[in-house]
């Protein structure tokens, strides 16, 4: 059954012999030089498969390699979409570890594997096109997340192909500004006369004359379902005049009007079996004959499906059937009509037949269309948990939410439906359910376990951690191991908190109780949970290296196991992306970024969100997009608002200010400060150890403010002091920043010996574990520095180029953001300035952003990028507002 799934998830769908060749469509599109992605756009009806068929043969027959994928309401689940995509673009990607024995799994870890998928597309030397249809039925954040991430890593000889009847939410409106999307509109779709003219006379064999052609094209609009509506009921008539005389009003009338018309030709046991089988959306005979209660509908599919009658062939190898989705809606409002009662006796018979075929979720769809609570309840009990473990959250929570008042009288129902609210829409709302709950309700048993476990677990999501720990030492009591899900993520929980409050030795001791409760068996989630823990423990104490390790395996493995692509994977992905940047894989964490910030915002956990929004304005800092990157913060800063997380609102303005220090604006950033101290209490936020909040201070916000606003002087005791601080309670890494802080006071305030001192001794610290963002982030004047200190160990320290500490200093030196996809060769510093960097320059004189230089150059984003990285390496610039104030001294713009 899964292979039959699959097959038909990838097969191009037939085109019909009545199809009429869309050439001028066709050729405008292969024309279309420079656009990345085609959105063939329309209603349902307008033939956008049709063409989309056409184009992929076309393809094909040009030695294009071509793949297609067809998608339906489950691929809003980035496992699945994405298990379907390896196997549909199997060829065009290198063989890689992260992607064996992966294809056709519907649940697996996504953080590691999509980061794969999209760097190795970009880096394809193959040309191809690939196909999705059906686009407008993906609404999931991380699946619309991952289809950008890809199109903005195709490579120039790749194109992306979408068919939608929406304008899907991915990044389409940049797209068009800079060249790279070509749409096909319904207006296009439309059949011109001449079109309308070969479909009905040559394809269709009917005979009209030029006017007849005419009246059909204007009642119907051109619509090409209408005229296939049309043809269908003119075989049949001898008078045309009497049938187009009926036609009125709009296009979906006249599609009304003759579907009716179709079916009142057909003999009564065929409009039976036509009626019947609309309840289903694909079908071969066999599930046809348990629906219909007959045993011919393998004779009778081919049949219908040669006259014309709306069949569409899914699979042929299959024999697989679908109707087309107006004459399907036809059909079924008509049953609903003729024959109400049948319709759950026929879904009854749906629900049984996919049953039999150990196909739980379309038996499940089936079985609630009965309403028949003694038939459903039972099925929804037997597989909530599995749906749930496999990641199909926004489903089964669809599924539970139909039938509240049921759900909400099984206890075990109940919890799973608060589990997938968690994973939906966040831990808020989950909160708000599980405090209506009454214990007793529950009774003894594993239902009154899992309740145990799920307070703490959902108020430590809320940032709420005292009361967490308190509830969940006094719970972690009550609980047995034997109830090894609830045990383990209540000791998760623990380990989270006692992290939090600064017990790092306690959290890993409750990480391996997590551990033991599943005795040898750690399941995924078990792994993922404590990888992320653990790393977490270890970025704070300096141990990047060995948090990168924890966070690979955690991003890694696979399984089907609960918060498969929940919370899990948000842990794991965000905290790696923190890691990749670190060490200055900053276009591996933009696209770690790039996947999880949808599904952070929807969550709205503190520390997810800070560090996802923090890492995300800083690589586009560092990019030369300083809007972006304010915008990004300001975005966080909303969030915060909206879900009153006070902790979020005063990062957000910590990172402003540093942000807008960058742009030389004190002020600004002065401000900002004094509106995140007022925020939240930072003394309790500094003592604990967030991981958001481990270089995220305010004190810290305020010593690169005083040095950088002319009193580095007074900055220099208090960093002495938070670095004492820093270094008691194992804080490595914020001990590192503190000390790189140091070094740029003690050079701005004169002392360069020791300024230099201080920063060699925090390279040589950091040089074993590999932080390299930690230092370019703070600007040029450190990366004089360290430039300063590498020159020193040459050239009066004796140390050659093979000492790994000048290797490690060469590479922070050598390069400042290798983020962008497109690399940029050095250039030497007094090199002059070319015309168009020139026009740059001016440009942004005059306050535009990239964006607006790019559409008054009529270039693409990426390029005004690289032409401002140019230009700072020829002014030795550490910005755009820094290369604009040397561009003013030397006179190359008013």
């Amino acid at each position: 059954m899964q292979k039959l799934l699959l097959t038909s998830k990838l097969t191009t769908p037939t085109v019909s012999r009545y199809s009429v060749d869309r050439t001028e469509i066709c050729s405008r599109v292969f024309l279309a030089f420079g656009s990345k992605v085609v959105l063939i756009r329309a209603p349902a009806g307008f033939g956008k498969t049709t063409v989309m068929a056409q184009l992929w043969e076309r393809y094909r027959k040009e030695g294009t390699a071509v793949a297609w994928l067809n998608l339906d309401e489950a691929d809003n689940d980035l496992p699945r979409f994405l298990s379907y995509l390896l196997v549909a673009l199997r060829g065009h990607l290198r063989p890689d570890p992260a992607l064996e024995d992966m294809d056709a799994q519907l649940s697996f870890d996504t953080g590691y594997v999509t980061t794969v998928v999209a760097n190795q597309l970009g880096q394809s030397d193959t040309p191809f096109v690939m196909f999705l249809d059906e686009v407008d039925v993906i609404r999931d954040p991380t699946v619309l997340a991952f289809v950008k991430q890809m199109i903005a890593r195709l490579p120039q000889n790749a194109r992306l192909v979408l068919g939608s009847r929406t304008f899907p939410e991915i990044g389409l409106g940049r797209l068009r500004a800079h060249g790279e999307l070509f749409e096909v509109t319904p207006e296009q779709l439309r059949f011109s006369p001449d079109e309308a003219s070969l479909f009905l006379t040559q394809r269709r064999g009917l005979s009209l004359r030029p006017e007849q052609v005419q009246r059909l094209v204007r009642s119907t609009e051109g619509w090409p379902t209408a005229l296939w509506l049309a043809s269908v009921a003119l075989e049949r008539r001898t008078n045309t005049e009497d049938l187009m005389s009926g036609f009125a009003g709009s296009a979906t009338a006249v599609a009304e009007y003759l579907a009716d018309d179709v079916m009142a030709g057909q003999p009564p046991d065929v409009r039976d079996f036509l009626l019947k089988t609309s309840v289903l959306s694909q079908f071969g005979a066999s599930l046809c004959d348990a629906v219909c209660g007959r045993t011919d509908s393998a004779e009778l599919l081919p049949r219908l499906e040669r006259q014309g009658l709306f069949l569409t062939v899914v699979d042929e190898q299959q024999h697989l059937y679908r109707y087309h989705s107006l004459f399907r809606d036809f059909l079924r409002t008509q049953l609903y009509k003729t024959a109400r009662e049948t319709v759950p006796v026929l879904h009854r018979a749906a629900a049984d037949w996919f049953l039999a075929a150990d196909r739980p979720v379309p038996a499940i769809e089936h079985a609630l269309a009965t309403r028949d609570l003694g038939y459903v309840m039972p099925l929804l009990e037997q597989n909530a948990e599995i749906l749930l473990n496999q990641g199909r959250l926004r489903m089964l929570t669809r599924w539970l939410e139909t039938f509240p008042a049921p759900v909400k009288a099984s206890p075990n129902l109940r919890l799973m439906h608060i589990w997938a609210v968690n994973l939906t829409r966040g831990p808020q709302e989950a909160l708000t359910l599980v405090e209506k709950i009454d214990p007793v309700e529950l009774g003894t048993g594993a239902a009154l376990a899992q309740y145990h476990a799920m307070q703490p677990t959902l108020l430590a999501m809320r940032d709420r951690i005292d009361e967490s720990f308190s509830l969940g030492l006094e719970r972690i009591q009550i609980l047995k191991p034997e109830h090894a899900f609830p045990y383990a993520i209540l000791s998760q929980t623990l380990a989270v908190d006692s992290m939090i409050l600064g017990n790092y030795s306690e959290a890993r001791r409750y990480v391996d109780q997590a551990r033991a409760a599943h005795s040898g068996r750690a399941s995924s989630l078990q792994v993922g949970l404590a990888g992320s823990i653990n790393a977490t423990i270890d970025l704070i104490q300096g141990r990047l290296k060995q948090a990168l390790a924890e966070l690979r395996l955690a991003a890694g493995v696979s399984g089907d196991d609960l918060f498969q692509s929940g919370n899990r994977n948000l842990l794991s992905g965000v905290l790696l992306a923190e890691a990749l940047y670190e060490s200055g894989e900053l276009k591996q964490a933009e696209g770690l970024l790039t996947l999880f910030l949808p599904l952070a915002q929807t969550l709205g956990l503190p520390d997810q969100l800070i560090v996802a929004h923090s890492l995300l304005s800083k690589i586009v800092e560092q990019q030369n997009d300083p809007d972006r990157s304010l915008e990004v913060l300001t975005q966080l800063e909303l969030l915060g608002h909206r879900l009153g997380l006070h902790r979020v609102i005063a990062s957000a303005r910590i990172e402003k200010s540093a942000a807008l220090l960058i742009r030389g604006d004190s002020a600004a950033a002065g401000e900002q400060l004094d509106l995140a101290a007022a925020a939240v209490n930072w003394e309790e936020v500094t003592s604990r150890s967030y991981i958001a909040n481990d270089k995220v201070t305010l004190s810290i916000g305020r010593v690169r403010w005083m040095i950088r606003s002319g009193e580095a002087a007074a900055a220099l005791p208090i960093i002495k002091k938070e670095l004492a601080i820093a270094l008691a309670g194992q804080r490595n890494r914020r001990a590192l920043k503190l000390r790189i802080l140091q070094a740029e006071a003690l050079e701005i305030d004169g002392q360069h010996k020791l300024a230099m001192r201080t920063l060699l001794r925090a390279t040589e610290s950091s040089a074993q574990e590999g932080f390299v963002s930690i230092f370019h982030e703070e600007g040029e004047r450190i990366q004089e520095m360290l430039r300063g200190v590498l020159n020193y160990r040459q050239a009066e320290d004796g140390h050659g180029d093979g000492d790994p500490l000048n290797a490690y200093l060469t590479k922070m030196t050598r390069s400042r953001s290798p983020t962008s996809s497109e690399s940029t060769p050095p250039v030497a510093p007094d090199e002059t300035l070319t015309r168009k960097e020139l026009q740059i320059v001016d440009l942004l004189a005059q306050g535009f952003s990239n964006d607006a230089m790019a559409e008054k150059l009529f270039v693409s984003e990426s390029t005004v990028r690289t032409h401002l990285r140019s230009i700072n390496t020829k002014l030795r610039a550490s910005n755009r507002v820094h290369a604009l104030a040397i561009a003013r001294q030397r006179h190359l713009v008013q």
